[in-house]
């Protein structure tokens, strides 16, 4: 990432830059989830993360392979102050911590005596379909052992 004084100043121009322990948004194009955007070169160069950018101005270069984390789960904050890298599970274990992660684990509509009670009975997935409240293909999944191969019938 070219980090010269003017792509600097060229960044740090499009970010509302308040108080040390607010968030700094970034005021130029977004993406669909909120994440800053920005070109650091010219035409035909991809554009990077507005946070990423402004963590490696104060830290220096990120790894590839590494994310950068907002401890104030506002994506277009670029405050290097509210900036930590890390890795996806990282930012996962974030997500679960702070109650944003979508509920997985006990989220499934079936239980396993539901599952045992479908492989038993004889019919049409469409009819299982509706009595038990999902979709079809859920029932073939699991009649096929493709999900919830752990129960047997």
């Amino acid at each position: 990432m070219l980090l010269t004084e003017q792509v600097r100043a060229r960044f740090w121009a499009k970010v509302d830059v308040r108080g040390p322990d607010e968030c700094w948004p970034w005021t130029a194009s977004v993406d669909r989830d909120g994440y800053g955007r920005f070109t650091v070169g010219g035409r035909g160069v991809p554009q990077v993360g507005a946070h990423r950018f402004a963590f490696a101005c104060e830290n220096g270069p990120i790894d590839s392979s590494d994310v950068i984390r907002h401890a104030c789960d506002n994506p277009p904050c670029c405050n290097p102050g509210h900036l930590s890298a890390g890795t996806h599970q990282d930012n996962a274990d974030d997500k679960v911590a702070r109650g944003r992660a979508p509920r997985m684990l006990g989220a499934a509509k079936l239980k396993p005596a539901d599952v045992i009670e479908i492989r038993r009975t004889p019919g049409t997935l469409k009819a299982l379909a509706q009595r038990f409240g999902v979709a079809k293909s859920t029932i073939s999944m699991l009649r096929s052992g493709k999900t919830w191969g752990h129960l047997k019938a």
